[in-house]
């Protein structure tokens, strides 16, 4: 394997490792003691299942398409399917809930966290820290935005501030999945816009 792509492969390891160590912490933040919650009870490994995630991932990898860039696509479709990390808690017999991180609070808490990693260099160099700080927030978006056309719309979108549930219908999700694309767009732009400006020679 070549230094880039171990690299490559690095980077996306280290960013998926810490975007689901966020997740599964996220969601102790919605601890209810006085909920009833089912003992344990494993994940149903199945077809449906793979096909969901499935699902998760395509649109993450779409949400991070317009960076033109294979490891950010591919980062942000294995972590828009990790987001569902938050329903470990409640699996294992947990009063917590199953959606957690499935909300904008998270996914600007993800932004920031994954931004100061990258420019910190923990994650590696493969992408400028703006792109993957707008690549874990697009993730979760694209996370929502599937979900909402997936039969089971509700969702703690304002956890933890607000920890109702809030129905996320198929035409808000299509919303949410445009606002992803909207997001890395418009800092992939930025930021070859300033590359630009700094290659440019003066007159």
């Amino acid at each position: 394997m070549s230094r880039q792509r171990f690299g490559s492969v690095r980077f996306i390891i280290a960013f998926s490792f810490l975007f689901s160590l966020l997740s599964f912490s996220f969601s102790f933040l919605s601890w209810d003691s006085a909920a009833v919650r089912p003992a344990f009870h494993p994940i149903p490994v199945n077809l449906e299942l793979a096909a969901h995630m499935g699902a998760h991932a395509a649109l993450g990898a779409l949400a991070a398409l317009p960076t033109l860039n294979v490891v950010a696509v591919l980062t942000g479709g294995v972590n828009a399917a990790l987001t569902d990390v938050d329903h470990i808690g409640s699996h294992l017999g947990l009063p917590l809930e199953g959606r957690a991180s499935h909300g904008l609070p998270f996914g600007l808490l993800v932004a920031v966290i994954l931004y100061l990693a990258a420019r910190k260099g923990i994650l590696g160099r493969e992408l400028p820290p703006v792109i993957a700080g707008c690549i874990g927030l697009a993730s979760v978006l694209a996370h929502i935005a599937m979900d909402s056309v997936s039969g089971d719309p509700m969702m703690p979108v304002w956890m933890p501030f607000y920890r109702a549930q809030v129905a996320v219908t198929p035409p808000f999700g299509v919303l949410t999945e445009v606002a992803a694309v909207a997001i890395v767009w418009a800092a992939s732009a930025a930021r070859r816009r300033l590359q630009s400006e700094k290659t440019r020679t003066p007159a």
